[in-house]
């Protein structure tokens, strides 16, 4: 009886351990991941470490990195500046990247030179950069203020505080005509990226700072300190909650809104769930620190990046 019980249970462990993956492939970055975006088969990864890698998503290699200056801190020593956030069109690659005194400036990289396009004299502390088309960007502050920026003219287009709270993180629509914008209420509201309006706010979701979201095909994607990550959808204002056991650090939706995926214990590992029946499709393990990024390649092939400098491609079944 009991030889029968034991079996039972090692058959239970197995099954429930059966959607567990390690990863693919593993590759090594310059330092911990902040950020990171796919353009063109590359990978663009910032580090915390000064440094913006540019890796082969088929070779794993590293094909070039572009290294910022070191910085001042607050007692005087030389550092290398974290990088916030990064992104690429045409071959021109936009950096966040923190200088002394705790500002922030924005560079632009283009055929191996590096530019200034919001310096430090501006007193700024920008979180994220992301272009709006070649020569339009949108950044966003601590503050929770949104800037609209011409990089040729170098002027402001347009201006607009969303709220009072701190903010965390914001998500352009592939279309670009639409901005989601997640901070420390748990509110998420959607602006218009061509006047900076305010389109939607949806309330009575996350209680608490929303870390990072998605927004992809009408969808977006919370990962909430509150422990919740919930999915909503902007065309029905529906929405649902899935509960975690940790802090949700971040979360990704595919392209199409079909797959999600979000981390959900406190080992780093990251659950990948169907967005219209929520069962869980896989547990993606491995994972050394806090979760910085998930970036779904395609509907098969997800990278996950964390606080170590170890980036991890998983392929699902």
């Amino acid at each position: 009886m009991i030889k029968k019980l034991l079996i039972i249970i090692c058959l239970l462990f197995v099954s429930l351990q059966a959607n567990s993956l390690l990863p693919t492939k593993k590759i090594q970055a310059s330092a911990g991941i902040t950020d990171m975006i796919v353009s063109k088969n590359k990978l663009i990864v910032a580090t915390t470490d000064g440094k913006v890698d540019m890796i082969d998503t088929k070779t794993a290699k590293i094909l070039q990195t572009i290294k910022l200056d070191k910085i001042k801190d607050f007692v005087g020593e030389l550092i290398n500046p974290k990088i916030y956030s990064v992104d690429s069109i045409n071959d021109k690659i936009l950096i966040v990247a923190q200088v002394s005194k705790g500002y922030s400036e924005i560079y632009e990289y283009i055929a191996g030179k590096l530019s200034k396009i919001v310096s430090k004299e501006k007193k700024m502390f920008i979180l994220r950069a992301k272009y709006i088309n070649n020569n339009k960007i949108l950044f966003a502050t601590i503050g929770n203020e949104m800037y609209s920026y011409d990089t040729t003219t170098k002027k402001r287009l347009w201006k607009n505080h969303i709220s009072y709270s701190k903010f965390s993180y914001f998500q352009m629509s592939a279309d670009k005509t639409t901005v989601a914008i997640s901070d420390e209420s748990g509110d998420i509201k959607i602006h218009n990226i061509k006047d900076g309006r305010l389109l939607e706010k949806f309330t009575k979701n996350n209680l608490d700072n929303v870390f990072q979201i998605d927004y992809k095909n009408d969808m977006i994607i919370t990962a909430g300190q509150d422990m919740k990550t919930f999915v909503i959808d902007t065309t029905t204002k529906d929405s649902y909650k899935i509960k975690a056991n940790f802090l949700v650090y971040s979360c990704a939706l595919n392209n199409s809104a079909t797959t999600g995926a979000y981390s959900k214990y406190q080992n780093n590992d990251v659950s990948v769930f169907d967005t219209q029946t929520k069962n869980e499709i896989a547990i993606l393990t491995g994972n050394k620190m806090n979760i910085s990024k998930i970036l779904f390649l395609n509907n098969k092939e997800i990278f996950v990046a964390s606080d170590d400098k170890q980036l991890n491609y998983y392929k699902l079944k």
